[in-house]
């Protein structure tokens, strides 16, 4: 029976498909992430594919989040590529899968982290994929703001407020260093997903970016139907909330030009 991934880049729109998809009949999961700063709608993430995804970061000394964070103030590539699922952890992965088949033999599931164990998935279940897309410079500066509104919420209680304007100015270089670390991130993830792309067959997966998933969301949901998901017909743009435009400055000609390389890739992708 058919499953599916929702795969993206963390801030790229994957929470909106996967609240959609569950109005739409389809099972995200029984116990998903709830709602959070810059996520008033709920994250829809499955806890226990979270859960199982920080276990294996953590046993390869990489932070929960799978980017960078106050532990580890850098994005590692070659880090990330050194990781394998395997052992214990992979009886552990394998398990969760058929916990899920069992409970619902058609079932979907969003976690951004997905995306960094493609390889693993693809041999224990090789599911379907929505692949989401979104531009580095929103990515990118989404996060920032997001990490920014937590540290100041967070910095500003009790006996944290005194220590978080001691540190502001160390905070304000953390930063800046974040924003190189999230681009190197948006990069790696969407590496991965193209590599994803090439190691399967062409009719079990589906690229589109959020102006693309709205205007074709009808022909997502018959594509799903032909897949063998019971869907409903529900139109998206109804849950879309508004969008803003963001820039991103202070980078340097490498990293653009990585990220450009990959923005063009997936230009020619979107929408087949």
């Amino acid at each position: 029976m058919p499953s599916l991934a929702v795969l993206g880049m963390h801030r790229s729109y994957t929470s909106l498909a996967a609240r959609w998809l569950a109005s739409c009949g389809i099972d995200m999961g029984g116990s998903t992430l709830g709602v959070g700063i810059g996520n008033e709608h709920g994250h829809y993430e499955d806890v226990e594919f979270l859960t199982f995804h920080a276990k294996v970061l953590a046993a390869h000394t990489l932070p929960s989040n799978g980017m960078a964070d106050w532990g580890a103030r850098s994005f590692d590539p070659a880090a990330y590529r050194a990781m394998k699922i395997e052992g214990e952890l992979a009886e552990e992965g394998r398990a969760l899968l058929e916990r899920k088949q069992k409970s619902n033999a058609c079932f979907g599931w969003k976690e951004p982290r997905t995306c960094l164990f493609l390889p693993f998935y693809r041999e224990a279940l090789d599911p379907f994929a929505l692949i989401l897309f979104r531009p580095f410079e929103e990515v990118v500066s989404s996060l920032l703001e997001r990490e920014r509104r937590v540290h100041a919420e967070t910095g500003h209680r009790g006996w944290r407020k005194a220590y978080y304007w001691a540190t502001r100015s160390r905070s304000e270089a953390w930063f800046e260093q974040l924003r190189s670390d999230y681009l190197e991130a948006w990069i790696y993830y969407n590496q991965c997903l193209l590599d994803h792309i090439e190691a399967s067959e062409p009719g079990r997966y589906m690229v589109h970016d959020l102006a693309s998933m709205v205007a074709n969301d009808g022909a997502i949901l018959e594509r799903l139907n032909q897949w063998g998901f019971d869907c409903e017909m529900q139109g998206l743009g109804a849950l879309k909330g508004t969008t803003k435009t963001r820039e991103l400055t202070g980078l340097s000609n490498d990293e653009l030009g990585r990220a450009q390389h990959i923005t063009q890739r997936f230009s020619e992708l979107i929408g087949r």
